[in-house]
């Protein structure tokens, strides 16, 4: 039975990969969403290059860094590149 990773799981993934300068999840489908982008902008301070074209649970506000209730927090644009 194929399961999909919880937040958990993918964020602890993530962790061992902070210093990276370069990401692609392209067609990433369900790994990637609002609660795992928020925490590449907000953990993975070294990017400069962040590839998430036809990420289906990805939304604009996840890209924009606003939360369900329309506060600003981290976005993309925090990344250096």
């Amino acid at each position: 039975m194929d399961t999909e990773p919880d937040l958990v799981v993918k964020l602890e993934l993530l962790r061992g990969f902070r210093n990276l300068k370069r990401l692609s999840l392209r067609y990433c489908s369900d790994a990637l969403d609002d609660d795992v982008m928020r925490f590449i902008v907000m953990e993975m301070t070294s990017l400069e290059e962040l590839e998430v074209s036809h990420c289906s649970e990805l939304t604009d506000a996840g890209l924009m860094g606003t939360s369900e209730n329309g506060s600003y927090s981290d976005s993309i644009q925090n990344l250096k590149g």
